[in-house]
């Protein structure tokens, strides 16, 4: 992002996957963990504005960061989990690059949480599945005292996965501060020898349930000014979609991934650029160097060339190259 200064970058990051099975009498109980180890951003980010400080939060970075963290009980055709745990909302079956997740859709990074807190309950028999979840309704811990349910039903073949789901929650935060956080969508795969194709859409439900300055927001700031007021307890709507083409060798993964957002029309006076529909399209691929060892690269191209942050124009483009080790 040219307009905050930190525009590019060298890091390096790790992960650690645990996880521990015991099988009892009255069914498998896990414990399953995954940890992230991330290098923070330097301290010396430029805020010499308003504007450039209410985005100060994008740039902080745990060094220890609790993926995944839970305690499973596994019995017949039903496992119930409790703990922080992979969203059951929607299916996204792109290969990811980093533990930011940036080098995802759009309806991944600006509206699908990746992970949820709280209990999971999901049941399989034959080729059906069910998810249902009572969980916090944001990633980490709560900030208000309502909750969220979630809830997915489905097909699961090992060729074929199509599924719905829904996402009911009160909203982040509190008072004035209180984001909404409500989406309905679908999820299908197709796999195809080494090929596999995949989508999903959602109907989405954002926005402050009252006014609120955008220069005193002091948590994540989304840059695509999804963080606004349409009417006091009425959230803003929108839809969108991506679609995924990804192909697997021994040696080679290519991914091609194209996708919408289609913002309600607010015709705001002070932030224009809400309205404006969103087109991301992401091309990655890795080849492997030895059983333990990649290398890769991704490149997402956005629209772009409308005045955005700091009056600045809008340029879509972001790369990442990088390798990574298993161990």
């Amino acid at each position: 992002m040219e307009w905050s200064g930190d525009e590019e970058t060298f890091g390096v990051e790790g992960s650690l996957s645990i996880k521990l099975a015991k099988q009892t009498g009255n069914g498998l109980v896990q414990v399953g963990g995954e940890f992230f180890l991330n290098q923070p951003f330097d301290g010396n980010i430029y805020e010499g504005t308003d504007e450039r400080r209410s985005y100060l939060a994008n740039f902080k970075r745990d060094y220890f960061e609790i993926s995944q963290f839970y305690l499973s009980w596994k019995k017949d055709f039903w496992e119930l989990r409790a703990g922080k745990i992979q969203s059951p909302f929607g299916r996204c079956y792109q290969p990811l690059l980093s533990n930011a997740k940036f080098d995802a859709p759009f309806i991944r990074t600006e509206a699908i949480l990746w992970r949820e807190t709280g209990f999971h309950y999901h049941a399989r028999s034959h080729i059906f599945e069910f998810d249902a979840a009572f969980v916090n309704g944001c990633e980490d811990l709560d900030t208000n005292s309502s909750k969220a349910v979630v809830f997915r039903g489905g097909i699961a073949m090992e060729m074929f996965r199509l599924g719905i789901s829904a996402k009911f929650h009160d909203g982040i935060g509190s008072e004035e501060q209180k984001e909404y956080k409500n989406h309905a969508g679908f999820d299908v795969m197709v796999r195809f020898g080494r090929w596999t194709l995949s989508a999903e859409g959602i109907y989405d439900e954002y926005g402050f349930y009252h006014e609120f300055n955008q220069d005193s927001i002091f948590w994540q700031h989304d840059i695509y000014y999804r963080q606004l007021n349409y009417k006091t307890h009425v959230p803003i709507a929108g839809y969108g979609y991506y679609v995924d083409l990804n192909y697997q060798s021994d040696d080679w993964m290519i991914d091609l991934c194209y996708g919408q957002y289609f913002p309600q029309e607010l015709n705001h006076l002070e932030y224009p650029q809400h309205d404006i529909v969103n087109h991301r399209g992401i091309v990655k691929a890795s080849r492997s160097l030895a059983s333990f060892c990649d290398i890769y690269g991704a490149l997402i191209v956005e629209n772009g060339d409308y005045t955005a942050q700091e009056g600045r124009a809008r340029i879509g483009l972001c790369y990442a190259v990088g390798m990574t080790a298993r161990f």
